[in-house]
C-alpha cells in the first residue's frame, strides 16, 4: 500500500458501541480496548444506544449486553438492525446471566 493511502487508513476512526449498564463491566471493556485505536461510544440503557447508533453512521462493533433496564439486548438488536447503517454491523452479546442454550441461540435469530 503507497504512503498517502496508508495514512489515510490511518485516519479513519473506528467506533465501537458499548451498551452496558454496570459501570464494573463497562469500565473493563474500555480498559481492555484503550491500547487500541478505538473511539468508544457507550450507552447504559437501549433508549440511548439507539439514539447513538442513529446519529453515528460509522460504528464497526456493538457489544451489548443482554440484561439492560429497559429493555432486553434481544429486543434492542431488532430495533438496530432497522437502521440501515447498522444492517451487518457485527453485534457482540454479552452475558453472565443468560447461559441457557436457548438463550444462546436467540442471540442468532
Amino acid at each position: 500500500m503507497k504512503g498517502s493511502q496508508s495514512s489515510k487508513l490511518s485516519d479513519i476512526s473506528v467506533n465501537i458501541l458499548i451498551v452496558e449498564d454496570d459501570p464494573a463491566f463497562m469500565q473493563g471493556y474500555k480498559k481492555a480496548l484503550a491500547n487500541h485505536s478505538f473511539s468508544i461510544l457507550q450507552a447504559e440503557t437501549a433508549k440511548k444506544a439507539l439514539s447513538i447508533a442513529k446519529e453515528c453512521e460509522n460504528i464497526a462493533l456493538i457489544i451489548l449486553d443482554i440484561q439492560l433496564p429497559d429493555m432486553t439486548g434481544f429486543a434492542l438488536t431488532e430495533e438496530l438492525r432497522k437502521i440501515k447503517h447498522l444492517i451487518s454491523t457485527p453485534i457482540l452479546f454479552i452475558s453472565g446471566i443468560m447461559t441457557d442454550k436457548k438463550d444462546i441461540f436467540h442471540g442468532y435469530e
